[in-house]
């Protein structure tokens, strides 16, 4: 499969670019941020000490191009990863979905539906560029979560278990008429 890029984009008042390895502080400022909130309101979706143990994954990630920064008027607001290649998680199926990660919003943005826009502006740009869906995931046990997903139509299609944790899957399929 191909590599998915988000031509330059914006939405409201905010742009979308591409995150380069100079940004990885940045990007991982971000995601610490939310991992430290989450902590402190004792929801475990991403539990620090976790997220510090993949810091290589998120660099090899920057490499690849598969991060992106959400600006306003060029500070960075948000972050999110995109990745096109089957999934473990997902039976390594085929299907021609663009698979969503690590959605993390600067928590004093928070409540102004930045990661609601993120997630109609990937949708958008999935269906343009022929995907047949997008994907995601989240800790099973994240009602929160899980409602908020539901609540843009993705629909939890299974559970992925493992040894360190359950992973709700949630998948919205464009269906297109002929």
């Amino acid at each position: 499969m191909g590599k998915f890029r988000f031509q330059l984009e914006s939405f409201q008042d905010y742009r979308i670019r591409v995150a380069s390895e100079q940004d990885a502080s940045v990007v991982f400022e971000v995601l610490m941020d939310n991992a430290r909130w989450l902590a402190s309101k004792g929801i475990k979706q991403w539990p620090v000490s976790w997220l510090e143990s993949i810091r290589p994954d998120i660099d090899e990630s920057l490499s690849f191009g598969r991060f992106y920064i959400v600006e306003r008027l060029d500070c960075p607001i948000a972050v999110f990863e995109l990745r096109t290649e089957p999934e473990a998680v997902w039976n390594f199926d085929e299907a021609h979905y663009l698979y969503i990660h690590k959605i993390a919003v600067m928590r004093e943005y928070a409540g102004l539906q930045i990661g609601a826009s993120i997630i109609n502006t990937i949708q958008n740009m999935a269906r343009r560029e022929g995907y047949v869906g997008v994907r995601l995931d989240c800790v099973s046990n994240n009602m929160l979560l899980c409602r908020y997903y539901q609540n843009f139509g993705f629909e939890r299609i299974g559970t992925y278990q493992s040894s360190l944790i359950d992973l709700a899957l949630f998948q919205l399929s464009f269906h297109t008429v002929k």
